[in-house]
C-alpha cells in the first residue's frame, strides 16, 4: 500500500473517532442536563416556598383583623398602646411547619423558622402612629404612612437529596400613605380632599378600592375601606358613602378623594381623619393623619328690602380675606311698582348688631366672617 492510501486511511479512522467521541459526549452532556432540570428537590422547593408566602399572607390577614377589633372599639380612641398579637401567629406558623415535614416523609426534610425583629424593623419606615412588633409582624397604625408587615426566613435542608441550606425570604406587607390634605372650611360644613397610596409587599400597586367596597364588613376576605374622624368632643365618626363626594384612581396605586363633612362638633384645624384600609387578601392597615392646610370660607347673603324685588348677584361662600363686589340696579319694577335704591345694610350673619350702611349703589365686601348685605329700596312715590 502507497503511503498516500495509509495517510487516507488513518486520517479517516481518526476522525471516526472524533465524531463518536463528539457524539458521546453531547449525548452525556443532554442527560446530565435533563438529570439536573428534572430534579425532584426543585419541584419540592418551589412547592414549600409558594407555601410559606400564602401561609405568611393568612396569618398577617388574620392577626390584623384581630388587632382591629381591640384598635377600633378603643375608649379613648386611638388607643395609646397596639393590641397584643398574641401567641396565635406563631403557633399557626410552628404548626404549618409540622404539618409540611409530615407531607415530605421520603425527603428528609428539615424546617427552621428564623424571626428577626430588627431586620424587620429595617424592611418598614419611621413609625409615628401606634406600633406592635412580635418578631413576627411588625405594624404601624395611626400615621400618614402607616403599614402591616409579616416577616420571616425558614431555612430547610433536604437531607434526602444533599441539599442544605436553602433559605425561602417570606416578605408580605400592606402600606398606605395619605398625602396633601387641604380641607375648606364652611361654617359647620368641611370639604376635605386628599391623596391615598396603597401599595403591596416591593410597591406592588393595589388597584382595588372603590366607591362599591367602601364601609366593608368583618369578612376577612374582603376588600373595602372605612373613613372616620375624630370630632372636637375627641368621638370618632364613620362617614357614609354619600359622604364622598369625588373618588378617582390615578393608577399606580393612587386615589383622590374629597369629602364633604357635616358637623356641628368639628373643628377643621384639628381635624383627624382616619382610614381603615383591606386589600384583596384581607390584610388591613389603619392610617391616619392631623397635618393638613386649612382654608376657611365664609359666606355671603345677599337679600333686598322689600324682600325678592330683584335678584343681586353675588351670594355665596367665599375663602376669607376675598373682597367681594356688589352692585344693585338703581331703579327696579315690581307688579307696576317702581323701587327706587336708597342705601346698603351691611351685618354679621345672625348678629343682633346695628348695620354698617353705604349710600352708594356698589359696593365691596370684605369676607372675614359671614355677612347679610341687604339692598334697600323705597317705593317711588306716584306724581
Amino acid at each position: 500500500m502507497s503511503s498516500k492510501a495509509q495517510f487516507i486511511v488513518i486520517a479517516a479512522f481518526l476522525i471516526s473517532i472524533i465524531v463518536t467521541s463528539l457524539a458521546v459526549s453531547l449525548y452525556l452532556t443532554a442527560t446530565q442536563y435533563q438529570e439536573f432540570r428534572y430534579k425532584p428537590w426543585k419541584e419540592i422547593i418551589i412547592n414549600i416556598d409558594k407555601d410559606f408566602k400564602r401561609t405568611l399572607t393568612r396569618i398577617l390577614a388574620l392577626s390584623t383583623r384581630e388587632c382591629n377589633k381591640t384598635f377600633t372599639e378603643a375608649n379613648p380612641f386611638p388607643p395609646s398602646e397596639f393590641p397584643s398579637f398574641g401567641t396565635k401567629a406563631k403557633e399557626n406558623i410552628s404548626y404549618w411547619c409540622q404539618v409540611l415535614v409530615q407531607s415530605y416523609p421520603d425527603a428528609g426534610l428539615q424546617l427552621n423558622l428564623i424571626f428577626n425583629g430588627e431586620e424587620l424593623e429595617e424592611l418598614s419606615e419611621s413609625c409615628n402612629g401606634v406600633e406592635g412588633n412580635d418578631r413576627l409582624i411588625y405594624c404601624c397604625w395611626g400615621s400618614s404612612k402607616s403599614f402591616s408587615v409579616i416577616y420571616a426566613k425558614l431555612a430547610i435542608n433536604l437531607i434526602d437529596y444533599g441539599l442544605y441550606g436553602y433559605v425561602s425570604e417570606g416578605y408580605i406587607a400592606l402600606n398606605a400613605l395619605i398625602n396633601n390634605i387641604e380641607i375648606k372650611k364652611m361654617g359647620n360644613k368641611a370639604k376635605v380632599n386628599f391623596t391615598l397610596h396603597v401599595e403591596k409587599e416591593y410597591g406592588e400597586p393595589v388597584a382595588s378600592l372603590s366607591i362599591e367596597n367602601y364601609n366593608f364588613t368583618n369578612q376577612d376576605t374582603l376588600t373595602g375601606w372605612l373613613i372616620g374622624y375624630l370630632n372636637s368632643n375627641n368621638q370618632l365618626q364613620f362617614l357614609e358613602a354619600s359622604n364622598i363626594t369625588d373618588f378617582k384612581y390615578s393608577a399606580g396605586g393612587n386615589y383622590n378623594i374629597v369629602l364633604n363633612i357635616e358637623d356641628k362638633n368639628i373643628n377643621p384645624e384639628n381635624l383627624s381623619l382616619w382610614l381603615w384600609i383591606r386589600d384583596e387578601r384581607g390584610i388591613l392597615v389603619i392610617a391616619s393623619t392631623i397635618s393638613h392646610l386649612v382654608t376657611e370660607y365664609f359666606y355671603l347673603t345677599v337679600e333686598t328690602d322689600p324682600s325678592e324685588i330683584v335678584d343681586i348677584p353675588g351670594e355665596g361662600y367665599y375663602e376669607s380675606g376675598a373682597s367681594v363686589t356688589l352692585e344693585a340696579p338703581q331703579s327696579v319694577k315690581v307688579d307696576n311698582e317702581h323701587y327706587l335704591f336708597d342705601h346698603w345694610e351691611v351685618k354679621v350673619t345672625g348678629s343682633n348688631g346695628i348695620p354698617v350702611t353705604y349710600k352708594q349703589r356698589k359696593i365691596t365686601v370684605y369676607m372675614d366672617d359671614n355677612y347679610t348685605a341687604t339692598a334697600c329700596y323705597k317705593l317711588k312715590k306716584h306724581s
